[in-house]
Parts: structure tokens; C-alpha cells; sequence
């Protein structure tokens, strides 16, 4: 696993200030009015299944305020630039076993 892990991109990121915070706290992000009209009833309109989760307003991402844009086949480590911490991990077909696949889609789903 250390080999597979030290073998992905890295990308090193200069934190945002409070007031620079992008995207907004507390909003669902979407890329396309496709993607809006897709999830806007399940995470807007419909009530939530979960009482304890409420509910949060959509906002589009604005490509230009995005400090880097994963690719749909990139896997990535993303590190803080400044204290060269991990901030996020994105790993593309991590799993390829479709049961567990399919579970965790369904898991998501509900």
C-alpha cells in the first residue's frame, strides 16, 4: 500500500483566508445545470430521511474560483502548502469489486 500511495500525484495548495472561503460552508456544489436538476429535489425539495441531517441550499461552482479541478480518472494527495499536512485524497478505482460497488451505492442512495 506505502508503494501504491508514494506512486500518486501530489499537489501542494495555498490554504484560503476565512475570508476567501470557497465554496461557501453548509452548500451543496454542483458543476452543471444537469447535475442541479439531478440531485436539486432529493437535496433540496424532498424531506431528508435522516432527521438529525437538514437540508442545504445548492450553489454552481465557478471553475475560476476552484484552486484545482480533479480530473474524472486523476487519482490525487492534495498537501497544504505552507505546513505540508495532508488535506485530501482522491482515489480513483480504488475498488473494483462490484459487490462491494454496488453496496456502496446503495448506501449512498439512501
Amino acid at each position: 500500500m506505502e508503494a501504491f500511495v508514494a506512486s500518486l500525484p501530489t499537489a501542494h495548495l495555498v490554504p484560503l483566508h476565512d475570508e476567501e472561503e470557497y465554496p461557501l460552508l453548509g452548500y451543496w456544489l454542483y458543476e452543471s445545470s444537469e447535475i442541479e436538476a439531478l440531485w436539486h429535489g432529493r437535496l433540496v425539495v424532498e424531506e431528508s430521511p435522516d432527521g438529525r441531517n437538514t437540508r442545504h441550499p445548492m450553489m454552481k461552482a465557478e471553475d475560476n474560483e476552484l484552486s484545482y479541478i480533479v480530473q474524472p480518472n486523476e487519482s490525487i494527495i492534495f498537501y497544504d502548502k505552507y505546513m505540508n499536512e495532508l488535506v485530501a485524497l482522491v482515489l480513483r478505482n480504488f475498488c473494483l469489486d462490484g459487490e462491494v460497488l454496488a453496496w456502496a451505492d446503495s448506501v449512498v442512495a439512501e
